[in-house]
């Protein structure tokens, strides 16, 4: 149990809400498990009662009442859940002031983490006013270097509208174990179908992402669904829809028949080709074909993958192009 206490300070969130586009709904919680409570979606590991979390360190007390969610058992509400490895909730600042008559106007806030830690590149760690000294202890060696302290010294007659409680962003993983660890033990192993595991410093564990291509949850089974770069302009770099192929975690530009180039908005695109140099043009080679067409343009990186053509489903390997940087 880690103890935090916050001493004339604010620790204000550096995370704020991005606008995302709409995505086709995939399952994050296990099956037969809340989804929701009140506004906080709660995704797997996370959950609000036995079999829906991964282990207690992953409840959601969900306030019946209210629908406000807590962590744990405890009283720090949950703001926000992220696969990623954050999470956000709402805690106090810490005061100590006097007044022109000498009277004292004290709070102290003590804020019970468990297992989570405070993530040290999402808050800022700020103490405000005279003689005022402020702490950051970490419990363990860290790989990831802390900022550099600022002291501002402006004079400050008045602060008006100050709040006192502020969203601040905790980080979480699985605990206590690395990747290569993890993975000896199948059964207790977090990461699921088509996702990795990478190990985490801040806490100490690993974390699971879904592989390049994937998106959804990966610590359920079959919760990393293949993307359909395809359908998104956004997600492909291809003149169109009609020149994108896709295909098993990744998906390729390509020019029909009568066109060379590579398909591609940031590439050669397609160039209508005379009669003569389409014959002699060169074919990506294939099995069990009788006819066959030139499709591709030249390949920058590569996934082998067994694709289907025509009526026929004629199977044939080819070298995929893949988005520049996966």
């Amino acid at each position: 149990m880690h103890l935090f206490m916050i001493h004339g300070l604010l620790l204000l969130s550096l995370a704020n809400a991005a606008a995302v586009a709409a995505l086709p709904p995939i399952p994050l919680a296990k099956p037969g498990c809340p989804r929701r409570c009140g506004n906080l979606s709660i995704p797997y590991p996370f959950g609000t009662r036995e079999g829906c979390f991964l282990d207690d360190t992953f409840l959601i007390t969900c306030n019946s009442t209210t629908n406000t969610p807590f962590l744990q058992d405890g009283n720090i509400k949950a703001l926000d859940i992220s696969l990623d490895g954050h999470l956000r909730i709402f805690s106090r600042a810490t005061y100590d002031c006097y007044s022109k008559n000498g009277s004292r106007d004290i709070y102290r806030t003590w804020t019970r983490l468990s297992t989570f830690t405070l993530s040290f590149s999402r808050n800022k760690f700020i103490a405000v006013g005279c003689d005022t000294y402020a702490s950051v202890e970490v419990p363990w060696d860290i790989a990831t270097p802390l900022d550099v302290c600022h002291s501002v010294t402006q004079r400050i007659k008045w602060l008006m509208g100050l709040a006192l409680e502020f969203p601040v962003v905790l980080d979480w993983s699985i605990r206590n174990t690395t990747c290569e660890e993890a993975r000896t033990n199948i059964t207790a192993y977090a990461c699921k179908d088509n996702s990795e595991c990478r190990d985490s410093d801040n806490p100490p564990g690993y974390r699971c992402y879904c592989l390049s291509g994937y998106k959804g949850n990966p610590y359920l089974s079959k919760g990393c669904q293949e993307i359909d770069e395809c359908a998104d302009p956004s997600l492909n770099r291809c003149i169109s829809t009609k020149n994108c192929l896709n295909t098993v975690g990744c998906y390729e530009c390509y020019c029909p028949k009568g066109y060379s180039g590579d398909g591609r908005r940031d590439g050669t695109g397609c160039t209508a080709e005379d009669k003569l140099s389409l014959w002699t043009k060169s074919i990506i080679v294939a099995t069990d074909i009788e006819e066959t067409e030139p499709l591709l343009g030249p390949p920058t990186k590569f996934c082998n993958t067994s694709v289907s053509l025509g009526p026929d489903s004629i199977k044939f390997q080819a070298a995929m192009q893949l988005e520049s940087g996966r």
